[in-house]
């Protein structure tokens, strides 16, 4: 009976030290108590004491080491498992939050339906995600630029703009902007010089003040 208790108290002792770096530290006599010679001069009852009591020890480690390793496992799947470098680890899955629509920019982060992820963001259009803005075709189908994610909401010659900012379609399709003109509200300005627009889009000058070179003039 010893013999065995003995046997099963190296296996378990043997696990604890692979799963965890808790030791459990013997007295001297109690080392005394392991040795063959000792435990003739011992009492049975001792010694049966004795192991027991030290395979209630080792028992406790182990299924504290367990418990680590199953919360452990709730956050990477399993032992051994290694996300790839762009991957992280969401609920037990490696996952890429650039393009995973379940983990769009983060764990439990579920893209709509339909929708896709590109760069950690969710996409309205699959169609818009997997073409670049400037090949979207919309002539057969012009809610695409109205989706999310669209270079614009106006479509024209099968593309899809804004024409409030597009100067090759400045408040209408086909009206272009000239060389040193930009495209203000849909309407084509001079930033230099016009005084709604000095400087910048709807950058107003004060009343009687005049813009030049891009800034309001006081004189």
């Amino acid at each position: 009976m010893i013999k065995k208790i003995l046997i099963t108290l190296i296996i378990l002792m043997a696990l604890t030290i692979n799963f965890s770096a808790t030791s459990i530290e013997l007295d001297d006599e109690e080392d005394l108590v392991l040795t063959s010679g000792s435990l003739r001069g011992a009492s049975r009852v001792l010694a049966q004491d004795y192991v027991e009591r030290k395979v209630a020890q080792v028992q406790t480690v182990a299924r504290r080491n367990v418990s680590m390793l199953r919360l452990i496992n709730k956050t990477v799947g399993f032992a051994g498992k290694k996300c790839k470098h762009q991957e992280i680890c969401c609920k037990g899955k490696c996952v890429n939050l650039m393009t995973d629509k379940r983990n769009c920019g983060g764990c439990n982060n579920r893209c709509k339906r339909g929708n896709s992820c590109m760069l950690v963001m969710c996409r309205a259009s699959r169609f818009l995600a997997q073409h670049s803005r400037g090949l979207v075709k919309c002539n057969k189908n012009p809610r695409l630029c109205r989706a999310k994610g669209s270079p614009g909401p106006d479509c024209c010659k099968k593309k899809c703009v804004n024409v409030k900012t597009d100067k090759q379609n400045c408040g209408l399709c086909g009206k272009k902007c000239k060389h040193q003109e930009i495209c203000c509200n849909g309407k084509c300005v001079n930033l230099m010089t016009d005084k709604r627009n000095c400087g910048g889009c709807n950058n107003r000058c004060k009343r009687a003040n005049s813009c030049m070179s891009g800034m309001c003039s006081y004189a």
